[in-house]
């Protein structure tokens, strides 16, 4: 077991659980402290659409239980379950209405903006106490928790590398600026691949975003308003070594900033953006990168349980 499990002796593991199609954490993450599952058994080659309302059914006459993984003949080895913001409410009631001893911890990775995610917050207050965010305004704002968003993919750099800064994402109230970066980027003769999506026929699983990054050269981050933490889009660029444009000024003060990876639009002059680009990449010390890992976040999570 890693240095954080030996400072919970009494504790078991933790169990995160997610859905694949739309899952930043994978199945093969590996931590000495938590374990991550997927809800359903992988056996339905159906419309995704189609597949929930099953679920939806089943669970209402309290038999979707079946269709759960291997997991649920395992969860003696957990005291707490992890779901994240976006896990469809029916899912998590029934977990815990089947197992009321086991602690549920809700994990927001989206910023608490608009009234489906306020309302997912009163549905996490209903049901548990433990309730963390990526986002540390989040946090003082709402007064939950706050943990740094880990990263879980195994590093596999793809062969087809590229020269383009990489972006992909819903607008946000960001796709003026979005363009203006394009526009600039263009000028000075760095390709873009940028995809603002606007409808569910753009929709990509988190597998297939993450296969882009790891084929671009940099990827771009704009944070939403009032979004104070960095996004999952930096650490994909962390732990695959691309470069990193951001309006995010608060990135300056992080410990993994670098000039030469992070350009800063606002504060960096974006005249010498091209130079910028065409600069080394530093890499990051490991001791570093550790403070982003699977087992530094579980760390956390269980020293705010005891």
């Amino acid at each position: 077991m890693g240095k954080e499990k030996q400072n919970f002796p009494s504790f078991k593991k933790i169990l995160w659980l997610t859905v694949p199609a739309f899952s930043y954490v994978s199945e093969n993450a590996e931590s000495s402290l938590i374990d991550v599952r997927y809800v359903y058994k992988q056996c339905f080659d159906i419309n995704l659409k189609i597949k929930t309302i099953i679920f939806i059914l089943f669970s209402y006459i309290k038999i979707d239980w079946l269709f759960w993984g291997s997991w649920k003949n395992e969860i003696d080895m957990y005291d707490a379950i992890i779901v994240r913001d976006g896990m469809p409410t029916y899912i998590v009631n029934s977990i815990h209405k089947r197992w009321p001893d086991k602690k549920i911890i809700v994990y927001f990775g989206n910023i608490i903006r608009d009234s489906s995610q306020k309302q997912y917050l009163e549905f996490a207050k209903g049901i548990t106490k433990y309730i963390f965010t990526f986002d540390y305004g989040d946090s003082q704002h709402y007064l939950i928790e706050y943990a740094r968003m880990p990263f879980t993919y195994e590093v596999t750099r793809s062969k087809n590398q590229n020269e383009s800064v990489y972006f992909f994402g819903r607008d946000k109230g960001r796709k003026t600026q979005i363009n203006e970066i394009k526009n600039v980027l263009e000028q000075q003769g760095i390709s873009v691949d940028f995809t603002i999506v606007e409808n569910e026929s753009q929709f990509q699983t988190y597998q297939e975003i993450f296969d882009r990054t790891s084929q671009s050269k940099a990827i771009l981050e704009i944070t939403e308003i009032r979004q104070n933490s960095f996004s999952l889009r930096v650490l994909e660029a962390l732990f695959l070594q691309k470069k990193i444009i951001t309006n995010n000024l608060e990135i300056k003060n992080t410990n993994f900033y670098m000039p030469n990876n992070i350009f800063i639009i606002g504060f960096d002059d974006v005249n010498l953006i091209k130079e910028w680009y065409n600069m080394p990449y530093q890499k990051i010390p490991d001791e570093i990168m550790y403070q982003y890992s699977l087992d530094c976040f579980g760390g956390k999570i269980l020293k705010t349980l005891h």
